[in-house]
């Protein structure tokens, strides 16, 4: 071990993991995955004595330490506790001090470090040197956007400190970099003149098998589609903004249906996003929404305080502070408050101007209700109210050491909290200072978030593990909500019975207090990335940060489809697409529902239903007698009862597509077809010979497009296929699927598919019943239901919450699951090539699934452009293309 890196995460969480990098990559042969073996401590971090045995071994084995000190460093105990280490076992010689922000003071008289004047020098380090030490002085990149070996500034820093490393001189050590360099600038050039062969001969061979330049220009364009899709489908929960925009690019350089699907995906995945706020470099400490809604603020380490417009989402204006460790508004929205390592500032947010500078620094701030007050809380476990206009210091509440977090004034103005990093977490009478309520299990080594309930009567605490500790501030009694898998990094009550989290597992979730029950995951964001949360006082706006830059602005309930009508979703459905029509059948089989575009006629039934279908203006409704009764679906008028089937209750109806045949399936397997003019038998279908064991078997019917073959399968006995004007039977398929058959389709182009139980959708080309010529996995759960849409795209419904996913058969891939307000075990669905009607217990809804309406979507929400650079490593140098209008740039 070469070197090891000790340091403030909290300081230093951006400029130490560069220094770590820079210092394994200077002068580096191609070959090598490192040029020193360096370690990177995660101070900050929760120390158990576990990792603290590991970090002595890795000090033991090290030659040098690389400290970077700061304010925070000088305050934090494990940063301490390594150098004392250090001290003890290899001495001050093989200490490389770097300097990242504060003073550094040698007391010439004394000889020693002025520990006392020097903000950034840890205590350890009081008697450690005899001699002024050399430092590198880099309080310069924390600001810096680059942090890499191209910066000329940078890279001479890493180089001094890699010097005495390596026991080369800088010079030599240079010398060495730029060699290595050259090899492998070499190396790169002989592999890309290979692949450029490569490419070449790839696109001789493109061009002697295209007809003309614009038939190699079209390939060209569908194969960059084809990638730009894959590239955004692996980017999905990673960066999502970024898939959006790839996604979109593909669309654009060519309509494939892999960009189709990308697309569709995209929006369904960001179903209740409303737009991106991008442009920090770093983590958003703080994300926070004005009280009248009009304006977001985002801010973080490295970056001015950003306001942005809520409605056009563009930046309004920004207050600078480069060190920003919180910032919030007041509760009028005209001031907001800016905390950083070197004071508080309470900034007009209209003219840009400070009003009050209060000297202290703030790691955690909030405003009282009526804005006159302001509590501060700092580094070394200072709270303070002080006077918001003047900054006077009103009260100093002790009891806390460490960097405090979950700063918070009750309502009223009665109590104050906070915690800090130890995992204490007090709350004070603010008119006497007493402590009235307390608490060990608060977050500790993290900045842990807190807030009093809007009525007053309970505060809300994260806690390690990702759980909520609840005050009632009457009792005084704590109540423990276990609440998220991973650290809780945003908390807020979005009323007095309702709370609203935010956890680095990426969901943000609503509880209801004090039932303390989970009744919604609200969002999920990129998979373990959101810092911070916020709500609109509209109650359904929510504003998040994450660890990347990005915030994110979401609108609660809001999804991509258009709702119609009001359902009652029940046990079965059907759909006549031509018509625009579908029917559900009441939970209690009693009532069936037809819905034709905004109306809808409700049918009482004599006797208990099982199944419905609907076509040629006909409702027909299976009784559990074994009946069949015909509504006319204008007014609800029956037209005829059937005779049925004496075997039991009706299983399954489906009309043919012209309307003129009903097909009615018992549950022993055999079907009848009748006349949908005069209710006349037109054929039967016998059940299969089997045992009285078997009864109760299932069936499921379906249609060609062109009516003339039927397809009839239950549950245990196979799936056939009926031609329907010879009365006979054409073809057997017994495939991966023909046990457990759940659900049957028909393709328009006479394909049929075939759900079961397994998830599994086996295709089926008729002419050819021994194999079929495609299966579709991925669906976790039973296929309730299939779909084809005009341009033999398929949907499929799944059991247990599902949803419905959208398969291109043609690729044998899923381009997206639709999720629904209920679970899909026989809810009516139908896909066409412009959009898919689902019936659940809201209403219809119609999925808009054309490229230029989900284009639109997404470009409303993408918060950015793709850049020049992204355009061409993405497409492998393709000439540029708009997306959304614009050219990257």
């Amino acid at each position: 071990m070469d070197a090891f890196i000790s340091y403030s995460h909290a300081a230093d969480r951006d400029l130490a993991p560069a220094i770590h990098q820079a210092l394994e990559r200077l002068g580096k042969p191609w070959y090598r995955r490192r040029a020193r073996t360096v370690y990177l401590d995660a101070a900050g971090l929760e120390v158990t004595p576990k990792l603290w045995t590991t970090i002595q071994g890795v000090l033991l084995e090290a030659r040098y330490l690389v400290l970077l000190c700061s304010p925070e460093a000088a305050a934090s105990e494990w940063v301490d506790r390594e150098i004392r280490f250090w001290l003890e076992h290899h001495g001050p010689e093989s200490i490389l001090v770097v300097v990242t922000s504060g003073t550094w003071v040698w007391d010439e008289q004394q000889g020693r470090l002025d520990v006392e004047n020097s903000s950034a020098a840890p205590p350890a380090l009081a008697e450690a040197f005899v001699e002024p030490p050399r430092y590198l002085d880099l309080t310069w990149a924390r600001t810096s956007p680059d942090m890499t070996l191209r910066n000329g500034t940078f890279r001479d820093g890493v180089a001094a400190l890699a010097a005495p490393i390596s026991g080369r001189s800088k010079a030599e050590l240079e010398g060495d970099d730029l060699r290595e360099h050259r090899k492998t600038v070499r190396t790169a050039w002989g592999a890309a003149a290979t692949l450029a062969i490569l490419l070449v001969c790839a696109l001789v061979a493109a061009l002697l098998a295209t007809v003309n330049a614009g038939e190699a220009t079209r390939q060209r364009d569908v194969a960059t589609s084809r990638l730009l899709a894959t590239q955004s489908a692996t980017r999905t929960d990673r960066d999502p903004q970024l898939s959006t925009l790839l996604a979109l690019a593909a669309s654009e350089v060519s309509p494939t249906p892999e960009a189709t699907g990308a697309m569709m995906r995209m929006v369904e995945h960001d179903r209740s996003v409303v737009g991106y706020l991008g442009g920090h470099r770093g983590v958003i400490e703080t994300a926070a929404v004005s009280p009248d809604g009009n304006t977001f603020l985002t801010a973080g380490p490295g970056d001015p305080v950003r306001l942005w417009d809520a409605t056009t989402r563009t930046v309004r204006a920004e207050l600078p502070s480069n060190t920003v460790s919180v910032a919030e508004f007041g509760p009028d929205g005209r001031s907001v408050a800016v905390g950083d390592g070197f004071g508080t500032t309470v900034w007009d947010p209209g003219t840009r101007s400070a009003r009050t500078r209060i000297d202290r620094p703030a790691y955690d701030l909030a405003f009282s209700a009526d804005g006159t007050r302001l509590v501060v809380g700092g580094y070394r476990g200072e709270v303070i109210v002080v006077d918001a206009a003047t900054g006077a210091e009103m009260r100093r509440l002790p009891g806390l050491t460490r960097p405090t977090s979950g700063v918070g004034l009750s309502p009223d103005g009665r109590f104050v909290a906070a915690g800090d990093w130890s995992g204490t977490f007090l709350v004070w009478d603010l008119a006497t200072g007493a402590e009235v309520a307390r608490t060990t299990e608060y977050a500790s080594m993290t900045k842990g978030k807190a807030a009093f309930a809007p009525d007053g009567r309970t505060l809300a605490a994260s806690r390690n593990g990702g759980d909520v500790l609840v005050l009632d501030l009457a009792s005084r009694a704590w109540q423990r909500v276990p609440a998220h898998q991973e650290t809780i990094t945003g908390l807020t009550y979005l009323d007095a019975d309702t709370l609203v989290t935010a956890s680095r597992d990426g969901w943000v979730g609503r509880w209801s207090i004090p039932t303390s029950s989970r009744w919604e995951q609200i969002v999920q964001g990129p998979v373990g990335t959101t810092s911070d949360v916020a709500v609109g006082p509209d109650g359904r706006t929510i504003l998040t940060g994450d660890f990347t830059g990005n915030a994110v602005v979401w609108r609660m309930g809001d999804d991509w489809s258009r709702a119609r009508g009001t359902v009652t979703a029940g046990t079965a459905g059907a759909a006549e697409p031509a018509a625009g029509r579908s029917a559900i059948l009441s939970a209690d089989g009693l009532t069936a529902e037809v819905v034709e575009g905004d109306r809808s006629m409700r049918v009482a039934l004599p006797v208990q239903a099982a199944s419905v279908s609907v076509g040629g203006g006909q409702l027909a409704v299976g009784y559990t007698n074994g009946a069949v009764g015909v509504f006319d679906v204008r007014d609800g008028t029956p037209l005829r009862l059937l005779r049925g089937l004496s075997t039991g209750s009706v299983v399954a109806l489906q009309h043919s597509p012209d309307g003129r045949l009903l097909a009615v399936g018992d549950p022993a397997g055999g079907v009848v077809l009748y006349s949908s003019t005069d209710g006349t038998e037109y054929a039967s279908i016998p059940p299969p010979s089997v045992g009285p064991e078997t009864f109760e078997l299932y069936t499921h019917l379906a249609f060609s497009a062109d009516g003339r073959m039927l397809a009839h399968s239950s549950l245990n006995h196979g799936l056939k296929v009926w031609d329907v004007p010879s009365r006979s039977a054409v073809a057997e398929l017994k495939g991966p699927s023909s046990i457990g058959t759940t659900s049957l389709a028909f393709a328009p182009d006479g394909r049929l598919a075939q759900g079961g139980m397994d998830g599994k959708i086996v295709i089926w080309d008729v002419a050819r019943p021994t194999d079929p010529t495609a299966v579709l996995s991925g669906q976790q759960y039973a296929v309730t239901g299939l779909s084809f849409g005009s341009d033999n795209r398929l949907a499929a419904g799944s059991a247990s919450g599902g949803g419905v996913s959208i398969w291109d058969v043609a690729l044998g891939a899923r381009d997206a699951v639709l999720r629904t307000n209920t679970e899909l075990s026989s809810q009516p669905f139908f896909l066409s090539a412009d959009s898919l009607l689902i019936v659940d217990s809201t209403g219809q809804h119609t999925y808009d699934l054309t490229p230029d309406a989900m284009r639109t979507r997404l470009c409303a929400s993408r918060g950015r452009d793709l850049t020049r650079a992204e355009w061409s490593l993405f497409t492998n140098g393709r000439e540029e293309a708009s997306v959304c209008g614009q050219s990257p740039r």
